[in-house]
Parts: C-alpha cells; sequence; structure tokens
C-alpha cells in the first residue's frame, strides 16, 4: 500500500475542450481540490422506523484552485479569458501523471469557470481563486484512469502496467490509443498490434485477451499510418487487472511514442 501526496498531482487543461484531447499541464495552480458528490434524494416513508432515507443519483463535480495572479502566465491567461469569454475548457483534475507509465485518476470533463476571485493579502502574493463545474457538453464527464506504454523499438512485445478494476468489475468503457506513426517508426508493410488482455492477479501470470488484435496499423504509402482509438463498453467476461500487449513486426524503432489505455466510468 502507499499513499499519493498533494505536490504528486496534476491538473490540465485544454482551451478548446475534452474532445480536443491536447493537454496542458496546469504547473502553478495550488491548493487544488476536486470535489464529488451525489445530489441527494429524501427517500424517507413511515416503514422506514422513525430514520430519514436518502439516495441519489445524480453526481455533482467541481474543482477549486489557486493560481498566482499573473497575467504574464499562459495558464492564468486561459483561466481568465475563459471566464470573461464565458467559453468552456476541458479539464482533467487528476492524482498523477496523465502520461505516466501508472495509472492516473480523476475528473476529465468540459467545465464553465464559474468563479474568478482576486485576494490581496497584506503579507503575500495576490491570488486568484478559481472554481470550474462541468457544464453542458456533447462529450459527458467520465471518471477517468488511464496509463501509456512507450511502443516496441523493434520486432517485439511490450505489455502496459494494469489497471486494477477491483473486486467487483465496474461499468464503464475501455479505450485503446494507438498514435500516429511516421514510416521512419513504421515503414511500410510493418505492423503494430494492441491487444487488450485481462487477469485474475496482478502478475498476469495466465493472461486471457479480451480484444485480439483490437487495432492494427500498418505501414503504406511511404506516410507510416494514422492514429487509431478501439472503445468497447466494458466486457463481462474482464477480471480484476487490465492492461495492453503491443507487438511490432520489422526494424523500425516506435518507442518514442506511447499507446494509451483508459477506462471511463
Amino acid at each position: 500500500m502507499s499513499v499519493k501526496y498533494g505536490l504528486d498531482a496534476k491538473i490540465y487543461y485544454d482551451a478548446a475542450g475534452v474532445a480536443d484531447d491536447v493537454w496542458t499541464e496546469l504547473t502553478r495552480a495550488r491548493e487544488v481540490t476536486l470535489g464529488s458528490e451525489i445530489a441527494e434524494v429524501d427517500l424517507t416513508t413511515r416503514a422506514n422506523g422513525g430514520w430519514e432515507a436518502a439516495g441519489g443519483k445524480l453526481r455533482k463535480g467541481s474543482v477549486e484552485l489557486q493560481i498566482p495572479w499573473d497575467p504574464a502566465d499562459a495558464g492564468f491567461e486561459t483561466f481568465e479569458d475563459a471566464y470573461f469569454g464565458d467559453t468552456v475548457l476541458g479539464i482533467a483534475c487528476m492524482d498523477g501523471d496523465i502520461d505516466g507509465t501508472t495509472p492516473a485518476k480523476g475528473l476529465k470533463a468540459d467545465m464553465h469557470v464559474l468563479k474568478f476571485e482576486r485576494a490581496e493579502p497584506l503579507d503575500g502574493v495576490q491570488m486568484a481563486s478559481v472554481t470550474v463545474k462541468p457544464t453542458y457538453s456533447a462529450t459527458p464527464p467520465y471518471w477517468w484512469t488511464t496509463l501509456v506504454r512507450a511502443l516496441p523499438a523493434q520486432a517485439e512485445t511490450v505489455v502496459s502496467d494494469y489497471i486494477d478494476l477491483g473486486p467487483a468489475t465496474p461499468a464503464g468503457t475501455v479505450k485503446i490509443n494507438a498514435p500516429a506513426l511516421t514510416t521512419t517508426e513504421l515503414p511500410d508493410g510493418q505492423t503494430i498490434k494492441y491487444t487488450l488482455q485481462t487477469d485474475d492477479n496482478a502478475a498476469f501470470s495466465s493472461p486471457t485477451d479480451l480484444a485480439a488484435d483490437a487495432i492494427t496499423q500498418t505501414g503504406a504509402g511511404g506516410a507510416g499510418a494514422a492514429a487509431v482509438v478501439y472503445s468497447v463498453a466494458m466486457p463481462g467476461t474482464a477480471q480484476r487487472y487490465l492492461r495492453i500487449s503491443v507487438v511490432k513486426s520489422g526494424a523500425g524503432t516506435a518507442a518514442t511514442k506511447n499507446g494509451r489505455l483508459s477506462l471511463l466510468q
């Protein structure tokens, strides 16, 4: 077991929204709080023995953060422009690096900047206090668990770290992102194949293929291969742990690019 420190958490933004999926870390953020709760519904009846009964379905999310008041900083300017321009920001509030080889998780959503206050303490620097909340969007909010794996450097097989689904398999969507590759990385006729695997133990002593060759990229026309996304509802046969296996043919190296495995809930 291990704990995660606040300093290791990351918050990312995309001025073009979640669907754009090109993230910039807001490195100057401090005192970030990710709020998540279920809107309470009163289910009390006379048959409840004198106790209130509560339930709920709708989740509510928010992110509160502080940013040093620095109008020359690109991150500050992005949030300021979104507030005064009444525009939406893609936000990913994560407990770790989204481009890390071990899983990071958090809320990912198109959000509206609802508060942009300035504190002016006599004994400190001016700070912007910002609140963002999920808003109306073609891409709904989701709880995102994600990791990456460097692609093979030659004709070989590599595997990612695992995503732990817990003792009960959750509902959700599993996604694999295969990046675009140049002809140097994937010469004509060479292939890279991604397989989604599962096992009941973290060592993957007896992995089962949930989706064999879910993605196949083939170098062609002296142009490499385009990016590909594979997405599937959580298979009923999934066991506790998920990973991707990536197989490459040929001598071209693709090791500077990463494949991504994600769980969206």
